[in-house]
């Protein structure tokens, strides 16, 4: 029976190794730090990085050639996973540090007899910013004490890229001829207050030459600046290594949009230089582009969504040779103005004779030239301020217009007006009565000028 006295022979083996084998235990302590802060002078940990410690190299290995950058389902503790190779797992705190208690191990030849043990341990490392790192150097614990592990740095999947641009003001340049007003000081060209948003692309690809392809965007913005008094805006954006860490050049897509109330990119209609000043149309490097609509109402910056105008950049990743992305200016024009007008209406009986005699119930209309629709109607009543009333107000509130409706006049001074947003107006009171605007004897609205009239008529 040659089989039986195999298997007993086995057996009898397994007690006396067994039996023969010493058991270790120890603590682990370490941290988890930025590859590239550290390279800067600076200690700045990784916290939430998972810790995956292994006692088999081969297991780690394992662990580490399974994993997909981007696949969750990968990772050494996926909840999909068959099997879990690692011996222990924990994550790190809010300074990068981490921690195992009771690490056991077994050996048949310990380096120090029964007494200790000296042993080679081996780690992997995940943050969803950094990806999964081994261990680059050889790590050794010491039983029955805590073995404090050297630092370790990972460098996340991150780029950091810096980026200054400028929006200029149309009004205050010389129309048709794309040069500066020479009115105008250098620092005074720029808009103040434009919002630019930043929507860098979470995901692309490369074709064989190089460009960008297959690129996806992030419905809200990844990043925001304003510009400042002089026009100009500067921004700090991230963006990920795309594909993939090996095949990443450092370099992201990013669309920017330009945001300023009754202020827009592109003139689709109403016949100015606007739309060439941002080279729409042409093919340059950092051109307004109007063929996207951002917002999904059916509508692109094309037929009047001014939103929807934006510049397509690419960005390099912030170094020595490239420590600032420079975005082509962008020009800006007001197409849509307001101001408010009000007065009141008195009898005309004998002008020069005080006082006079304010006058309600009497219907006034104002229209601006070119106006779509019908114009404004307000009736004059009585106006009640603290203890004190008074007749004969009328109050047309916040009076709208735009570019388009600025045709009219003198075509020698209709570029001036254009820029400056005035526009004609014109006041009626009814068709049987006598009256004259005694002040102002301005017949232009001035975008932001209040307007207050002195009506008489004679019913």
């Amino acid at each position: 029976m040659p089989s039986l006295a195999a298997a007993a022979l086995v057996l009898v083996l397994a007690l006396f190794l067994s039996a023969c084998s010493s058991v270790f235990t120890s603590s682990i302590a370490g941290t988890i730090v930025d590859m590239e802060a550290a390279d800067d002078g600076t200690v700045t940990g990784v916290s939430n990085a998972n810790v995956y410690l292994y006692i088999d190299q081969a297991d780690c290995l394992a662990d580490l050639a399974a994993w997909v950058e981007g696949d969750d389902s990968s990772l050494p503790d996926a909840p999909t996973k068959a099997e879990y190779l690692y011996f222990q797992s924990t994550a790190t705190d809010v300074d990068g540090g981490y921690q195992f208690n009771g690490f056991v191990w077994q050996t048949l030849f310990p380096q120090f007899g029964k007494t200790a043990d000296r042993h080679e341990v081996f780690l992997l490392i995940y943050h969803p910013d950094y990806g999964l790192w081994p261990n680059p150097v050889p790590l050794f614990i010491v039983s029955d004490v805590t073995t404090q592990l050297a630092r370790i740095e990972i460098l996340d999947l991150w780029h950091d890229a810096k980026l200054t641009g400028r929006v200029t003001d149309w009004s205050n340049y010389v129309i048709n001829s794309g040069t500066p007003d020479p009115e105008v000081a250098e620092d005074q060209l720029g808009l103040t207050g434009v919002s630019v948003s930043f929507y860098v692309a979470e995901e692309w690809d490369y074709d064989a030459d190089g460009n960008i392809i297959e690129a996806k965007y992030p419905s809200r913005p990844t990043g925001t600046a304003t510009t400042g008094d002089d026009g100009y805006w500067t921004a700090d954006l991230r963006f990920p290594m795309q594909p993939n860490r090996a095949e990443d050049l450092g370099q992201a897509p990013v669309r920017i949009t330009y945001g300023n109330t009754n202020y827009r990119a592109n003139d689709y209609a109403d016949g100015t230089d606007l739309d060439n000043r941002n080279g729409i149309g042409g093919t340059a490097v950092g051109r307004v582009r109007v063929d996207q609509d951002f917002d999904d109402d059916g509508r692109t910056a094309t037929v009047g969504d001014w939103d929807d105008a934006f510049q397509l950049i690419t960005i390099l990743r912030e170094s020595d040779d490239e420590p600032l992305n420079e975005i082509t200016p962008v020009m800006m024009q007001r197409w849509r103005f307001s101001t408010t007008v009000r007065g009141r209406v008195w009898q005309y009986d004998v002008p020069d004779t005080p006082p006079k005699v304010y006058l309600n119930g009497v219907k006034v209309t104002l229209a601006t030239a070119n106006q779509a629709g019908d114009p404004a109607v307000d009736y004059t009543a009585e106006q009640t301020v603290g203890e004190d009333s008074a007749d004969g107000y009328f109050n047309f509130g916040t009076v709208s217009w735009d570019l388009s409706q600025i045709l009219n006049g003198d075509p020698a001074l209709l570029d001036a007006a254009r820029k400056a947003g005035r526009i004609n107006y014109t006041v009626d009171l009814p068709d049987d009565a006598e009256f004259a605007a005694t002040w102002p004897l301005d017949a232009e609205l001035t975008p932001g000028q209040a307007v207050n009239l002195e009506l008489e008529f004679t019913p």
